[in-house]
């Protein structure tokens, strides 16, 4: 019981060290967000990760590109909005937005004014019609069995009350489903991952917008979770990606000065209490501050400092340096 109390103290601390850590590039990316609402993006972070004890077994870097790619395209982690998840694969935290993002992201610019998404089961009353006179007729069925799946479908409101639809079938759905990298998405949320499937259909044939590129981004994250390679918009990973959008904003940033002998102190602490090389010491370092570091010299003071802080935590480091192998 002892030694489960510990690790438990020890996942919370890794926890509330990854949070401090988004507070301390707080600056960076409330650039990335359209909004700038950081305070509020943060604080629906720790609840997500604080919710799903999985996501302390992930690295705290892949946690942190997730982190980031949710707060570019401007989707927070609140539960009751459902517009992004954190989802734990493999050891690593994936970003992954949720059918309800997909909708933000295409009505955000205010050319659709709707999107609805809805499940179709065997026992409802539903008709489609496609040509001339699309159309959309279905009424679920709230008495007894609803019978089986039979398919999905997502409707778009123009601001000219314009309508569009795209159904997708259950066996289609069913092999978009066995793509997935991890089964516990859809046997938690089928309904929600139906939805999705639909919107996703939806998204690729609406006129494009100025939402595009996020819409394009968004689906390539969910791509990642869904093992679906076909319309990923990039060929760089989207770990270079985010990684780069890091580094450059990092550099961006006027860098304050740093006490002469900070440094020199990391390095010190790196050598003798964890018997680190330079390169091993770096490697250390650059996953505290959450960007590649080459040299100490690199620091910003306030970051420094928080090195220096993290370095005082022996079970933080344990961890860290069990992350870099």
């Amino acid at each position: 019981m002892k030694d489960e109390m510990m690790m438990l103290a020890d996942t919370v601390n890794e926890d509330i060290a990854f949070i401090e850590s988004l507070e301390l590039r707080k600056k960076d990316i409330a650039k990335l967000l359209p909004d700038g609402k950081i305070d509020r993006f943060i604080k629906s972070t720790a609840i997500a990760i604080s919710e799903n004890p999985d996501l302390s077994n992930c690295t705290r870097k892949s946690l942190f590109l997730a982190t980031v790619a949710a707060a570019e395209l401007g989707l927070d982690f609140c539960k009751a909005k459902g517009w992004a998840y954190l989802v734990p694969y493999k050891g690593e935290a994936k970003f992954m937005p949720g059918y309800r993002g997909f909708i933000e992201l295409i009505t955000r610019p205010g050319k659709i004014i709707k999107v609805e998404a809805e499940v179709v089961y065997e026992a409802d009353d539903f008709s489609m019609g496609k040509g001339t006179n699309p159309h959309i007729k279905h009424i679920p069925n709230i008495k007894g069995n609803s019978g089986e799946f039979v398919g999905a479908y997502a409707v778009a409101t123009f601001f000219n009350s314009m309508k569009q639809f795209e159904f997708i079938p259950a066996d289609e759905v069913g092999k978009i489903r066995m793509k997935c990298k991890t089964e516990n998405i859809w046997s938690e949320w089928p309904g929600e991952m139906r939805r999705k499937t639909a919107v996703r259909r939806l998204a690729k044939y609406l006129p494009m917008n100025d939402m595009a590129p996020q819409i394009v981004d968004a689906l390539a994250y969910d791509n990642d979770v869904a093992g679906v390679t076909d319309d990923s918009p990039s060929q760089e990973s989207l770990n270079e990606k985010m990684e780069r959008v890091i580094v450059e904003s990092h550099k961006e940033e006027s860098e304050p000065e740093r006490e002469p002998d900070q440094s020199g102190e990391i390095f010190s602490i790196c050598k003798k209490r964890y018997m680190l090389n330079q390169e091993q010491a770096l490697e250390l370092v650059s996953v505290i501050v959450q960007h590649s570091v080459d040299s100490m010299t690199e620091l910003t003071q306030k970051e420094a400092s928080w090195v220096l802080e993290n370095l005082g935590h022996t079970e933080t480091i344990k961890a860290h340096l069990e992350e870099i192998g």
